[in-house]
């Protein structure tokens, strides 16, 4: 039997709750850029609210990569300028070496 951190379900329960939140209560946009999407946990929230979303993840990422569209740094996301409306990064800038870039 696996134990998990019990700080760390409060804090993944507390983050789902805001995100479902804040996605039921915006309007609807035309892209999000779900970076460091991973196996896109929160995916059911925000994909009625967006008409085109993209899951970006690190090349040597370990999740499956049929939920990632893109593989690139998060220093250095090929897309044009203003092409987003919105970027969703979660548990991600702990994992840059310089995060302020």
């Amino acid at each position: 039997m696996q134990f998990r951190n019990p700080g760390a379900i409060i804090e993944e329960t507390l983050r789902y709750r805001w995100l479902k939140k804040y996605f039921e209560t915006s309007r609807k946009r035309d892209t999000l850029l779900d970076l460091g999407c991973g196996p896109r946990p929160y995916f059911d929230l925000y994909k009625s609210n967006y008409n085109h979303t993209i899951g970006a993840e690190h090349p040597d990422s370990p999740f499956p990569k049929s939920s990632i569209d893109i593989f690139c740094e998060a220093t250095a996301i090929p897309l044009e300028k203003e092409s987003i409306d919105t970027v969703l990064c979660t548990e991600v800038l702990h994992d840059l070496s310089e995060p302020g870039m």
